[in-house]
């Protein structure tokens, strides 16, 4: 009876650990993508490119202005990674 419970309080401790990591994963991940803006790669017709983040600007609708911006001036805008 005493190994049993040995086990079974082996296998909570396992499941709380296993618990905690999920935890941190999520919380790491949340983290991440707060600091993490939207960034587009703008090439443009004439030649040449630049990169516009999202954390360079004091509001998502300043970015948005800049990206429309520069696709009126003749850049072809993609997604590209994340900026800090």
């Amino acid at each position: 009876m005493g190994t049993m419970l040995h086990t079974s309080r082996n296998m909570r401790l396992k499941g709380a650990s296993v618990k905690s990591e999920v935890r941190f994963s999520v919380l790491v991940l949340a983290l991440a993508l707060i600091g993490c803006g939207r960034c587009v790669e703008c090439a443009y017709d004439a030649g040449g490119s630049e990169t516009i983040c999202e954390s360079e600007f004091d509001s998502v609708a300043q970015y948005d202005i800049a990206v429309d911006n520069a696709e009126a001036g003749g850049a072809t805008c993609t997604a590209s990674g994340g900026g800090f």
